[in-house]
């Protein structure tokens, strides 16, 4: 197998002042005629160097590998993306949520077994064991293996396993002329913390070089005294001693910068947008800038077009713009039915797909990639500006819009942190003749933009990307994670308050009071549990009487009838249970007394209403007799007082008081 490089060297723990001064000395050590352009450094710390690096090449370590893969063309196409840190983890998370879907039903999974599956795929595509604390299936695991490479490949990605696969197949078989340039350089790896498969790749690259690891020893007066000496050593190790000597985790060192999770969430959409323009298929890109900003395309909307995408066997931004594009065109022969599911949100799909192909317009017809890509950030800007979400705050945009605007500048210029980009025109030949396609300058700007990005640490802790995260405001705002955008809304909610919205949770206690019937214990404790579950009429008989008339309508005389008939059906149910239980007895004394009993009950009442009616009688001729008398009592009133009319609402009161 080849391997790059005269010499390699290892400087760990380098601080940022000393690093530019500290490799100049240790190439002294070598040769003291050292040509710079034969140096290429490669910074593998979170440190970021200074720009006074006196002519030497610095690359970040991933940056670099992910340069060789370029060059040496062992992607399947030029549209081919890299997976970022973050990308990669939720590309995991996913495919587990859609595995444990079809095995459980429930699209979710834990954060702890995501990163263990992360360590998995990544030691298994770089041929290594897998880590011992994993006590699972083989069978599942390789399922879900098979599984996250379908994905990778539907999104036409790769992760840094399958960069790290080819690297070592080219090499294996690679000629002598196509690493001629890097066998000769010098390579300075500077870091004190490595992640594993950026390691595996450094090992990979430079397998049979030995490595120089550099010591070195500071007086305590250097601060005060720039021009004092530094003593060094060398001492020529292995790379598998290295490899034991500082074992790392997989996961990348978090970055500590001053970047809010506002400005985080913007970046992330900015270069969705760019890397939707380069690869089309990626749907972890569409996911995050579909809807960025509000377009009215809802979960529904994103999962409606998921599933006519897999219904026509077609990527999902394709089938987005496609159904767009008929409806535009409006031939009867294939506009879409009106009952189409992505028809209701024609309107945000229109607004997505011209932000689209305007970015598209810009790569085809701007000659000048430095221009191309200026106008390109121009209206991605614009595009978040039309927010109204404080997500997406104007003063937040134009913070990382100036960030952005240095770095790609730096693939112009040609400055010490990456190769520079040719900014010439295509040459005036036809694409059959040898001739570049319009525009492909600028893919590749972007596409190594994008490279670059892949390759920088991640801000945030792992727990972070893979669940909501919120701002630190005095409002804090919510920031969801991309499973549940992919998660599908069919999904049934279980019906516990705490899934339920204050609305809903107010009418069904309303609902429920109004329905309750209140059972005194105190006097129905004997009756049956079926009598007081019958429906009662007491409430309409309450409401039936109105403040102006207290006359029983028809209803309250029906509702009187049905309690008296209640009434007497119990009365009949207890003689008939004291009937049963007498006759198991067997005293038929006591029911006969009991009959007895019951028959002078029966005279007694009929008694009582005697004197009642002859009561009754007496009164009503007594008030006929009143009333005769007082006649002209009143009409003698009458001639002496003027009869004032009654004003409103009087007479009402009368009535009322006269009953």
């Amino acid at each position: 197998m080849k391997s790059l490089g005269s010499a390699v060297y290892y400087i760990p723990n380098v601080e940022d002042c000393d690093i530019i001064k500290t490799v100049c000395r240790v190439l002294q050590l070598d040769n003291n005629k050292t040509n710079s352009d034969d140096v290429i450094i490669l910074n593998s710390s979170s440190s970021v160097i200074s720009d006074s690096c006196h002519g030497f090449k610095v690359f970040c370590s991933l940056s670099y590998i992910i340069e060789l893969y370029r060059r040496w063309k062992l992607g399947n196409n030029e549209r081919e993306t890299v997976l970022s840190y973050e990308d990669y983890l939720i590309t995991i998370q996913l495919t587990l949520a859609e595995f444990y879907k079809q095995e459980c039903g429930d699209f979710d999974v834990e954060t702890s077994e995501v990163l263990q599956t992360a360590k998995f795929v990544m030691r298994k595509k770089q041929g290594q064991t897998p880590p011992f604390d994993m006590d699972c299936d083989a069978e599942k695991m390789n399922q879900i293996f098979t599984n996250y490479n379908e994905f990778l490949k539907k999104c036409n990605s790769v992760d840094f396993g399958d960069v790290y696969q080819r690297i070592k197949i080219y090499l294996e078989n690679a000629d002598d002329e196509s690493t001629s340039f890097e066998e000769n350089c010098r390579f300075v790896i500077i870091g004190d913390q490595i992640k594993e498969y950026e390691q595996n790749l450094l090992k990979l690259l430079f397998s049979n070089q030995k490595l120089s690891v550099v010591t070195f020893e500071s007086p305590l007066d250097m601060s005060l005294d720039k021009d004092t000496d530094v003593e060094f050593s060398t001492e020529e190790q292995l790379w598998s001693a290295i490899h034991q000597r500082e074992h790392c985790d997989l996961s990348p060192q978090q970055e500590t910068t001053n970047i809010s999770i506002t400005e985080l969430h913007i970046r992330r959409v900015v270069f969705a947008y760019l890397g939707l323009v380069i690869n089309s298929r990626n749907e972890i890109a569409l996911a995050r800038c579909l809807n960025t900003p509000d377009r009215e395309l809802n979960h529904q909307a994103f999962t409606a077009l998921k599933r006519m995408a897999r219904e026509k066997n077609m990527p999902v931004c394709q089938t987005a713009v496609s159904f767009v594009m008929r409806v535009r065109l409006g031939g009867h022969s294939y506009k879409p039915n009106e009952d189409n599911p992505l028809a209701p949100y024609i309107k945000g799909l229109g607004e997505f797909v011209d932000v689209i192909q305007k970015l598209q317009t810009i790569i085809e017809e701007d000659p000048n990639a430095r221009s191309a890509m200026r106008r390109i950030l121009k209206v991605i800007k614009a595009v978040l500006y039309k927010s109204n979400d404080q997500k997406l705050r104007k003063s937040s945009v134009d913070a990382v819009m100036e960030k952005l605007h240095p770095e790609v500048d730096e693939l112009f210029t040609g400055t010490n942190t990456g190769p520079s980009i040719s900014t010439s025109n295509s040459p005036a030949l036809s694409v059959a003749n040898g001739g570049s396609i319009a525009g492909r300058v600028t893919v590749k700007t972007l596409r190594s933009l994008l490279d670059r990005e892949s390759c920088q640490r991640i801000s945030c802790s792992s727990v972070d990307i893979l669940t909501d995260s919120y701002s630190s405001q005095k409002t804090p705002l919510k920031f969801p994670s991309l499973l549940s955008q992919f998660r599908s809304p069919d999904v049934t909610i279980s019906d516990e308050p705490e899934n339920k919205s204050l609305k809903e949770r107010i009418i069904e206690n309303k609902s429920e009071k109004s329905c309750k019937f209140v059972s005194y214990k105190s006097c129905m404790s004997w009756a049956d549990e079926e009598l007081l579950k019958e429906k009662r009429d007491f409430k309409v008989y309450q409401e039936s009487f109105s403040p102006v008339s207290h006359n029983i309508t028809p209803s309250v005389n029906h509702s009187m009838t049905a309690v008296n008939q209640t009434n007497t059906d119990r009365a009949e149910k207890r003689k008939e249970l004291k009937k049963r239980i007498l006759e198991e007895i067997g005293d038929d004394e006591i029911s006969d007394c009991d009959e007895k009993d019951d028959v002078q009950k029966n005279e007694n009442k009929a008694k009582r209403k005697k004197k009642d009616d002859s009561k009754d009688k007496k009164v009503k001729k007594a008030k006929e007799n009143k009333t005769k008398t007082a006649v002209p009592k009143q009409a003698a009133c009458r001639t002496k007082k003027q009869v004032l009319s009654l004003q409103k609402g009087q007479k009402q009161l009368t009535d009322f008081f006269r009953m």
